[in-house]
């Protein structure tokens, strides 16, 4: 169905990929490959089938359209029912009098006194005569009104009263953990400066103070100029110099810095069952030394590969940050690539296997763009490391998404 994938790819071309078009754009997807099927299930050539499928949806403007019109819809029928629930209704009682009768008198054997009740009818002055029925069960049953529209305002009053207590305590654990986080930055700043300090002092010699000083304030700049820095995982200096979390990068961090969508260019638009192709382009990624069992069989959508026996003196957020990247780059490179399965496993311990599922959905939710070659440029390879790749946390969190425990 590559071309059903594609053709829904091109309908979306140009719009924002909310979470709301991300689940729209598959559920369409999912659909037209139904209609295809059952099309070429009844008899109809491939050929017509495909064209027919296409024909029958041209454009999601409209389907965008429905969508927003039955928000609009809801919200004011939810305003509507609103209004409704705050009119009062006023019952009035269809009461009788029997004329020429004799009034009952309080304190009769077997006759009760009826007390007045606000909004219950009153027979005129100077009447005699007995209230009927309906007019003592209008009464009695504003008698027990009144004790439970007391009720209903107590638990009002209660249920406002526990959620403002649930707002309060919610806006301070935030605003503990944001207070905790901003410590935890500011020690791990100080720590790294006296750290640097250490090193530039157990230098005697002129030069080796010349060399720690600039390595002291290259570790000031690693470590940010303001709020901007520090929601950064990764930060490279003017001169070239890369760190991460406040480390000094090896050498995988230093390759997916390095790494230009220009080096991977020729591979624009490559089909991922083309072996030979898709093996080139894996060579030419961040961990490349250690990627094997590439396998383009699992399916037509479906890439393999490993990357076994890293040596664990790397650090595991470099390790977070390549992953990442390598698949960025593979989703951007083949836009019928839906799935990277990717095995990872240490030279201590290469029994010891992480399993990783990452699907296009999931990292173009994360990366917040459609990722095809129209993002490999400068322009478009700027945004999808420094204002997402680079971000505090962004590596890790995409990776855990992705880690899978083995079937």
């Amino acid at each position: 169905m590559n071309e059903i994938r594609m053709y829904v790819e091109h309908l979306f071309e140009g719009r924002m990929l909310t979470a709301e078009n991300i689940e729209l754009k598959e559920e369409i997807y999912g659909n037209l490959v139904a209609r295809y099927e059952d099309y070429v299930a009844g008899g109809m050539d491939p050929a017509e089938a495909l064209e027919k499928t296409k024909a029958s949806m041209s454009s999601i403007d409209g389907v965008i359209e429905g969508m927003d019109d039955a928000r609009e819809t809801g919200r004011a029928d939810n305003g509507d029912t609103a209004k409704a629930d705050t009119v009062e209704t006023t019952v009035f009682p269809n009461a009788a009098v029997a004329k020429g009768a004799s009034p009952a008198q309080p304190g009769t054997v077997g006759e009760t006194a009826a007390m007045p009740v606000a909004g219950a009818p009153a027979p005129p002055a100077g009447f005699e005569g007995d209230v009927d029925e309906d007019v003592a069960s209008v009464s009695s049953s504003a008698n027990t009104a009144a004790p439970k529209g007391k009720r209903t305002r107590n638990i009002i009053i209660a249920a406002a009263a526990g959620f403002a207590l649930f707002v309060v305590v919610g806006v301070g654990l935030i605003y503990a953990l944001g207070v905790i986080d901003r410590v935890e930055d500011h020690v791990d700043s100080a720590a790294t400066e006296v750290q640097n300090g250490g090193q530039s002092a157990s230098d005697g010699d002129a030069a080796a103070g010349q060399q720690s000083g600039q390595a002291n304030g290259q570790s000031n700049s690693g470590q940010g100029n303001g709020a901007s820095a520090r929601n950064k995982e990764v930060v490279v200096d003017a001169d070239g110099t890369v760190w991460v979390d406040g480390e000094l990068g090896d050498d995988i961090a230093v390759a997916v810095v390095n790494a230009q969508p220009g080096d991977i260019s020729l591979y624009a638009e490559i089909d991922p069952s083309d072996a030979a192709n898709v093996e080139s382009l894996i060579r030419l990624l961040p961990m490349s030394e250690w990627a094997t069992d590439i396998d383009v069989t699992l399916g037509v959508d479906v890439l393999g590969l490993a990357y076994r026996e890293v040596p664990d003196g790397y650090d595991g957020d470099s390790i977070d940050l390549a992953l990442s990247y390598n698949t960025m780059a593979l989703f951007c490179s083949m836009p019928l690539l839906n799935e990277v399965r990717v095995t990872v496993t240490e030279a201590d311990d290469p029994m010891d296997e992480d399993y990783y599922v990452f699907t296009r959905y999931n990292a173009q939710s994360c990366f917040g763009v459609m990722l095809s070659a129209d993002m490999m440029n400068e322009a478009g390879w700027h945004q999808l490391k420094e204002d997402n790749l680079y971000s505090r946390k962004f590596a890790e969190n995409m990776v855990d998404a992705a880690e899978r425990e083995w079937k």
